[in-house]
């Protein structure tokens, strides 16, 4: 991964484009990160058994 795409945000180094390979199907995926929030507060019922048992 070249030096440009991995970013520093505040004291957190965050890759921001990643490409992946598969040479056996020939082809490949890229990942580009357009933003990022670092540490984003979360509530405690986004971990919620009932959350996770309705895939959402």
């Amino acid at each position: 991964m070249p030096r440009e795409d991995v970013k520093r945000i505040g004291s957190r180094w965050v890759p921001h484009r990643v490409v992946l390979n598969d040479v056996k199907r020939d082809s490949r995926t890229e990942l580009v990160v357009e933003s990022i929030e670092i540490d984003p507060e979360l509530g405690d019922t986004m971990f919620s058994s009932t959350k996770f048992g309705a895939g959402q």
